[in-house]
């Protein structure tokens, strides 16, 4: 909760010192009302601490780039960089994005480019005794098991559910969007989730062109500062296409809240003129980007799964005679005679779905399922469902006589009942 309410902190100050006061005020309210911000914050994980580790680097490099360059502003940059790096792996792709725009603004400045290379290479230096274990982290990547490649949202070769995530990441809407059927996908028809997607599209591309317009008037002479938002915020964006592409990485939207809280600021640069102009309009504008986050936010707060709802009927509806199915996550109370049947499944050699390990297996599971008259099946939705797990068990209680006899929906979680 503190590392996100210093989140919004920098947000205002890199929009103050970026600009002005006004659009540090606009990017505070925004960042306030971030569903994605919120969501964040709640995780005692190291999504919302490393955005602040990046974003406080990303201010001592704007004021180093707009003039202020004392020690304590590059020292500061070096140490908030190699702090982000040690909470967060990901922040790498800031410090990438950060090396293209140095290069390409600076290149003809000898000088202020060996500064820079000697601050990268400090932080480089700051990082180099958790390298070893990062690198044995890297190669033993659980995300890495599964296979990505058709998952999601697809049109051809095409991985539009991945790429309209971290779009709408940095917008800061749905963070599931169109990713499994736990998400969008299973509560809308896909014709109206494709809508939804090229608004959210249409959108982002609204306000990055009238950013820049916006900034050609009002930075006429500094076309490198012009960049330097759009920089930070599309370089990771497209690596994180291509790592998904090489390395099989399935970026999720807690991954891009700095890159979020820039876009943010870069959202406030259109507001910020809207208003200046055409103060009713800019208000309105505001207001319904307010509106739809708030939307948001009680989805933001609430759990990821239904368990606590899923454990309290269960506690009242099961008997000792009945058995509970579970592929992954298991309720901790409610329930009797409970059969974990991810003990029997493994992934194929491409990663791409569940199978059941051995012909054994699969005897030894039936059999234990079919002492009951009674099954429940516990249905999470998430990596069982995408990689068809769920589809396993579902085929195992057909064969065995078993038929759906109701279906109690928790947020992405299924109750379903079975009978012989």
């Amino acid at each position: 909760m503190l590392f996100g309410i210093g989140v919004c902190w920098l947000v205002y100050l890199i929009a103050k010192e970026y600009l002005d006061e006004r659009l540090g005020r606009i990017s505070l309210l925004l960042s306030v009302f971030s569903p994605l911000m919120i969501f964040t914050s709640q995780y005692a994980r190291s999504y919302i601490d490393s955005a602040f580790w990046m974003l406080l680097s990303v201010l001592f490099m704007l004021k180093i780039i707009k003039g202020k360059s004392g020690i304590a502003n590059w020292t500061g940059y070096a140490v908030s960089m190699a702090l982000s790096l040690y909470t967060f792996y990901f922040s790498a792709l800031l410090l990438f994005a950060q090396f293209v725009f140095v290069t390409a603004s600076a290149f003809r400045d000898r000088k202020a480019l060996l500064k820079w290379y000697a601050a990268f290479s400090l932080v480089g230096l700051a990082f180099l005794p958790w390298a070893p274990t990062a690198l044995r982290q890297f190669h033993n990547a659980s995300s890495l098991v599964y296979d990505w490649a058709g998952k999601g949202l697809c049109v051809g070769p095409f991985r539009v559910g991945l790429y309209a995530r971290n779009i709408f990441s940095l917008i800061g809407l749905d963070q599931s969007f169109m990713v499994f059927s736990g998400g969008a996908i299973r509560q809308f028809a896909k014709p109206v989730l494709m809508v939804a997607g090229l608004a959210g599209i249409g959108m982002f591309i609204f306000f990055l062109r009238y950013y820049f317009k916006r900034m050609e008037e009002e930075l006429p002479g500094e076309k490198k500062l012009a960049w330097f938002l759009p920089c930070l915020i599309l370089t990771p964006l497209a690596m994180t296409w291509v790592l998904a592409a090489v390395l099989n990485t399935l970026p999720i939207a807690r991954y891009f809240v700095a890159f979020h809280a820039l876009f943010l600021i870069l959202m406030a640069v259109a507001i910020r003129d809207i208003l200046t102009r055409k103060k009713a309009l800019g208000i309105s504008i505001l207001a319904i980007m307010l509106i739809v986050f708030a939307a948001r936010i009680p989805e933001a707060v609430s759990s990821e799964f239904g368990t606590r709802g899923a454990s309290l009927f269960l506690r009242s509806h099961l008997s000792k005679s009945d058995c509970l199915i579970c592929v992954s996550l298991c309720p901790e109370e409610g329930a009797f005679n409970i059969i974990r049947t991810d003990r029997y499944l493994k992934l194929n050699d491409r990663g791409s779905e569940y199978i059941i390990d051995s012909p054994d297996s699969r005897k030894q599971l039936a059999d234990k399922i079919a002492m009951f008259k009674k099954a429940w099946f516990y249905k999470v939705y998430g990596n069982a469902e995408i990689f068809g797990a769920n589809k396993i068990v579902e085929s195992l209680l057909e064969e065995q006589g078993y038929r759906q006899e109701k279906v109690l929906k928790f947020k992405n979680i299924d109750i379903i009942m079975y009978k012989k």
